[in-house]
């Protein structure tokens, strides 16, 4: 993670050097990137209903789509949580589920069945990270897309899964996976198994900034998770013209990342509190 954090901050220096957008400099491939809304925690008070009402207004502030925890509940409550969500964000919105590895195979295969009617865009983390072959598993007796490795820099994994035809998605964080310049060997190495990629963001705007500006700036990037939850600087974003519109995050043209803390965020940096 501190890799990535350098490799970030170097792009970023990079793109300011050069006078241009990160994206820019990555390929042009867009100034925009598929955001959708991520969240559906479990905890006191949030109920399917609640939860389809936060996806509700996500979709009404400019996301497009939704990511629900799963693995958490009964099979039961996870069914009526995923069925809320669908009912509450339409019939042709991407709808995606994450089980953050916790279930073993075979339930990860109940789990999965008990999920198809909903039209799921993927199954994120279905079973532990490294079983390759319960990937596999799971994903031909469910016929149900599925996504990682999410939180892991390791690229032999990655390739694995990808040999395997375990995955539809690669998925990874570039805060994690070793920051833009990784995030560049990982796209290619999706284009060559012809897997589109997903990317994981859970972090700060500095780490959105840099995962939408990869996602936009090389093709094959299907969507950025836009969490509802971690929320750290987002302010920046805005300040600095990025906005989102129509399921999309559009990217302003201002050199590097695009994104500078405001004094009031430095004060905080500085301080140890943000």
């Amino acid at each position: 993670m501190a890799i990535s954090a350098v490799d970030i901050a170097m792009w970023d220096l990079l793109g300011k050097r050069a006078g241009l957008p990160l994206y820019r400099l990555l390929g042009g491939f867009s100034n925009r990137v598929n955001v959708y809304a991520s969240g559906g925690m479990y905890g006191p008070g949030i109920t399917p209903e609640s939860l389809a009402e936060e996806m509700r207004e996500a979709q009404l502030q400019g996301l497009h789509g939704a990511k629900i925890k799963v693995g958490g509940a009964s099979l039961e409550e996870d069914a009526e949580r995923v069925a809320k969500v669908r009912a509450a964000i339409g019939p042709h919105a991407p709808l995606m589920v994450d089980a953050m590895f916790r279930p073993n195979v075979k339930e990860a295969i109940k789990l999965g069945q008990a999920l198809k009617p909903e039209n799921l865009h993927f199954f994120e983390a279905p079973t532990h990270a490294s079983d390759v072959t319960g990937w596999c598993t799971v994903r031909d007796a469910c016929a149900l897309a599925l996504s990682g490795p999410e939180l892991s820099d390791d690229r032999d994994l990655m390739r694995r899964l990808l040999q395997a035809d375990a995955i539809d998605f690669l998925q990874f964080d570039l805060a994690i996976a070793g920051g833009v310049s990784e995030g560049r060997e990982h796209f290619a190495l999706a284009h060559a198994f012809g897997k589109p990629v997903t990317l994981h963001c859970a972090a700060s705007a500095v780490a959105m900034a840099a995962a939408a500006q990869l996602g936009a700036g090389l093709g094959g990037c299907d969507s950025l998770e836009f969490h509802l939850m971690h929320d750290g600087m987002r302010e920046s974003l805005w300040d600095c013209g990025w906005r989102l519109d129509g399921g999309h995050l559009i990217l302003p043209d201002r050199p590097g990342l695009g994104v500078d803390p405001s004094d009031e965020v430095r004060d905080l940096l500085e301080d140890g509190l943000c």
